[in-house]
């Protein structure tokens, strides 16, 4: 999301179903992203988010007041898999790229 310049991440707790993501919505919270905010604050925040979503979820289950909406496929968005080159860090990227350089380096 940071790395898109997106400046709004979601939270969504819904129905397990067969498919992906497409069970009716039980909970959603939109977070707004702050301009400085790095990836490791996002995520802490989406964590401390998502606990309490779920624990507002599972509250208006056992109280019965579950409001559930179906989810229109066409109209969801979601951050989709990384591929394994996106999980590398900075200095895996530049050593595959210039790694004599990096071995010369560390082995003085």
């Amino acid at each position: 999301m940071l790395k898109n310049g997106e400046s709004v991440a979601g939270l969504t707790v819904h129905v397990m179903t067969e498919k992906i993501d497409a069970g009716a919505i039980v909970a959603q919270q939109e977070l707004i992203i702050g301009e400085n905010e790095n990836a490791g604050q996002l995520t802490q925040r989406q964590h401390h988010a998502a606990a309490a979503l779920l624990t507002e979820a599972v509250n208006a289950m056992a109280q019965g007041t579950l409001d559930l909406k179906p989810q229109n496929i066409a109209e969801r968005t979601y951050f989709g898999k990384k591929k394994a080159s996106r999980h590398r860090s900075g200095l895996e990227r530049v050593c595959e790229t210039n790694c004599k350089s990096v071995a010369r380096v560390t082995t003085l």
